[in-house]
């Protein structure tokens, strides 16, 4: 869970910049979803750009995929 953990840090540090983070890459057909990837090629984490009750920029973490949740034939 630490490398969540990292990329959670790096949206909050984005979020106090008031910037997207910059591991985030735009995801298509999902507007304002992103995906960065974790350290050491642990896997990805999908995120939403949304908004606070008081109308803030937020992010909201949607999944983690990892690696090793893919099959081997994909």
């Amino acid at each position: 869970m630490s490398a969540v953990s990292s990329v959670m840090v790096e949206m909050r540090e984005a979020l106090e910049l008031g910037v997207l983070p910059p591991s985030g890459r735009p995801l298509p057909a999902v507007p304002g979803g992103y995906v960065s990837a974790m350290p050491c090629g642990l896997g990805l984490v999908e995120f939403h750009e949304t908004a606070t009750e008081k109308g803030e920029r937020g992010f909201h973490l949607a999944r983690v995929i990892r690696i090793d949740d893919y099959p081997a034939e994909f």
